[in-house]
């Protein structure tokens, strides 16, 4: 059948480099809400590399391509599929640092 081509992934570096710096002594948890292919995650996986992510999307598609990226690291990201208009987001309450 048709399936949605992807695109190239867009070069989101640039606009990671301006977020102030979340390292202190202890590792972080960021949170991405509508991750899909990692555009933005990748980059701010890179930046924070002590910080532990939890991102998704309602693509599962495009979460699947997230864990095929290169610089994704399973073991600081946990990745899932939610669409955060309509299911809860599966994120525990004070959990998260930034967003």
């Amino acid at each position: 059948g048709d399936r949605p081509r992807v695109r190239e992934i867009p070069d989101r570096t640039p606009m990671t480099s301006n977020w102030p710096a979340a390292e202190g002594d202890r590792p972080r948890v960021l949170m991405e809400v509508g991750c899909g292919t990692g555009s933005t995650l990748l980059p701010l996986m890179n930046r924070f590399r002590r910080a532990h992510f939890r991102a998704f999307d309602f693509s599962a598609e495009a979460v699947r391509l997230v864990d095929t990226q290169e610089g994704y690291d399973a073991a600081r990201c946990e990745l899932s599929v939610c669409d955060a208009a309509y299911d809860p987001i599966p994120v525990p309450p004070a959990s998260v640092d930034i967003a």
